[in-house]
């Protein structure tokens, strides 16, 4: 009994009955070592600016035979020899114009030896074949063809019976030194009819799908916005992913539209740049009736506007820290004293308020023009403080929380929970996700490891180096081996916030990337932390491992955890 592929006939809707006769007599009458393929698809002349459907409605293979691409046809046939043109005539008498079945077999099996000497599991082999027209219903029709069509190319009803020896007309012995191997008869079913494994969802399908859900998650926190509508001064406490950030956005908006003059304000340098190209601000400085700075940003830009100049940055550590916690506000204050109340705010909204200082607060209420009833919303993560800034804020001491991720899938929250230091309650977005992947490094610094995976990235799962950044704990100054402008194989690492170029590949510090989020993050260099005070530790994995959105990649072994 022939193997046959598939097992049972293919597209049975549109199966003439001629056709079913025969895959059941093909099976039946076939010894084991032949393999009889039905309804064989390809595209043929794809070297052209055009591609042509082929269908072979058998092709029969023997290793020690030439294959056999036959052409089906049935009912009656008519052949007018001064047009040339065909006809099936159906039981009622009815002729209907059809192709001529010789060219169509003689032009499949042309193509097929074309296709097969191009296909990648093919193209190392040799195969020949031979061609066939099945007319299982007529007889008689062998000595009526003439030199198209001598009797091995013909097979009609009274083969029926006797369909091996039919079919071995066209299927001639070959010489034993071109008989096809084992190996050549497996790279033929793979080309024909692979086995196909994928996984239920590739990386691309994940991100975009997760993506859409985390976003819209996101714009239902904005209901928060709604509640507080007539409450001047409140703290948004919540845990990463929560939409703090976006809720920072739409509430600048929300109060931008109302004619109020609005300061926008956070810690990180790279968010507060991030933040402006959300608000199409032009400059880094004031558009419209909002302005847009990270807070020593803003210090910079008041001294500037108003005289007041800022002492030189001292070279010891700790008198840097206390240069940027104290000094900076210190000389805001002398800028706010030299300010117009024209240039004072209605509004000022402060993301990442976990990191400023009880001074920082102090300037930032004094920049409003009404201090007592201004407008004033911090919004803040304490889990995230990697700084080591504390103070008292400006706002009702009962904050208002926020307790659902929804920033991060499922998986990743997983990952994210064990480093959570907070007391509040800290939820899952109900987004399952991919499962973040852990990959072992060498005895090296995992330059190599990285390599691989922005190949497998980029190259295999086809994802855009735009949704792809790589987060370290420290700078090349601080003893990473990444650093600006280093080519990774085909790609360069690039330092910035911004979308990289064709093959670029975001880089940042962990605390540089702080506030901001990407769809895939590779975590690297983690072992840097080690021997680190384990709060600290623990606050900087939480905010790194929490930037990833849709997929995570950690290269190396994580930190060991709270759980």
């Amino acid at each position: 009994m022939a193997r046959m592929i598939p097992v049972e006939p293919a597209n049975q809707d549109g199966l003439s009955n001629a056709e079913r006769v025969l895959f059941d007599e093909l099976r039946r009458q076939l010894p084991d070592d032949y393999i009889v393929f039905h309804g064989v698809r390809f595209l043929a002349d794809r070297q052209r600016s055009y591609s042509t459907d082929r269908e072979i409605d058998f092709l029969i293979v023997h290793p020690a035979r030439t294959g056999v691409v036959a052409e089906v046809k049935g009912g009656g046939i008519r052949v007018d020899p001064e047009t040339g043109v065909w006809a099936s005539v159906d039981r009622h008498g009815t002729p209907h114009q059809i192709k001529n079945p010789f060219d169509q077999a003689r032009t499949n099996m042309y193509d097929l030896i074309d296709e097969l000497g191009h296909h990648p599991q093919t193209r190392g082999h040799r195969y020949a074949f031979n061609w066939q027209v099945m007319l299982p219903d007529v007889s008689g029709i062998r000595h009526q063809t003439g030199i198209e069509a001598p009797d091995d190319t013909l097979l009609e009803s009274t083969d029926l019976h006797a369909l091996q020896t039919a079919i071995e007309r066209a299927a001639r012995p070959l010489p034993k030194h071109q008989s096809l191997s084992n190996q050549a008869m497996r790279a033929l079913i793979n080309a024909i009819a692979p086995t196909v494994a994928a996984a239920p969802e590739g990386l691309g399908y994940h991100l975009l799908t997760s993506e859409r859900k985390l976003i819209e998650l996101t714009r239902t926190q904005a209901q928060l916005l709604d509640f507080l509508e007539q409450q001047p001064r409140a703290g948004i406490a919540g845990c990463c992913g929560s939409g703090k950030t976006m809720l920072a956005l739409e509430k600048t908006r929300r109060l931008a539209e109302q004619g109020r003059r609005v300061l926008l304000t956070c810690f990180n340098a790279n968010l507060a740049d991030w933040l402006r190209t959300q608000l199409d601000l032009g400059g880094p400085s004031e558009w419209g009736n909002v302005v847009c700075h990270h807070y020593h940003g803003l210090v910079r830009q008041l001294c500037a506007e108003t005289g007041v100049e800022i002492p030189p940055e001292p070279p010891e550590r700790e008198a840097q820290r206390r240069y940027y916690t104290d000094i900076f506000p210190e000389c805001l204050d002398q800028a706010i004293d030299r300010l117009p109340d024209d240039d004072r705010f209605d509004a000022v909204i402060a993301d990442e308020g976990q990191d400023f200082g009880e001074l920082w607060w102090w300037t930032l209420d004094s920049l409003l023009k009404e201090p007592k009833t201004g407008t004033f919303y911090i919004f803040y993560d304490n889990n995230q403080r990697i700084y080591g800034q504390s103070g008292d804020m400006p706002v009702p001491e009962n904050p208002y929380p926020l307790n659902r991720n929804c920033r991060n899938t499922d998986q990743i929250h997983r990952m994210v929970r064990p480093f959570y230091q907070g007391d509040g309650a800290f939820q899952a977005a109900g987004i399952e996700g991919r499962e973040p992947e852990i990959v072992p490094i060498g005895s090296g610094d995992g330059v190599d490891e990285l390599r691989k995976v922005l190949h497998r990235l980029v190259n295999e799962e086809r994802i855009l180096e735009r949704d792809i950044t790589i987060l370290s704990p420290v700078t090349s100054r601080g003893g990473s081996a990444l650093e600006d402008g280093m080519k990774l194989g085909n790609f360069t690492l690039r330092r910035t916030i911004e979308s990289p170029g064709e093959r670029e590949i975001r880089l940042s510090t962990i605390h540089s990337f702080k506030g901001l989020e990407s769809p895939v993050v590779i975590m690297t260099e983690l072992d840097r932390l080690t021997g680190r005070d384990r709060t600290f530790r623990d606050g900087l994995l939480y905010v790194g491992l929490s930037r990833a959105r849709s997929h995570l990649i950690v290269l190396g072994d994580l930190p060991e955890n709270r759980e």
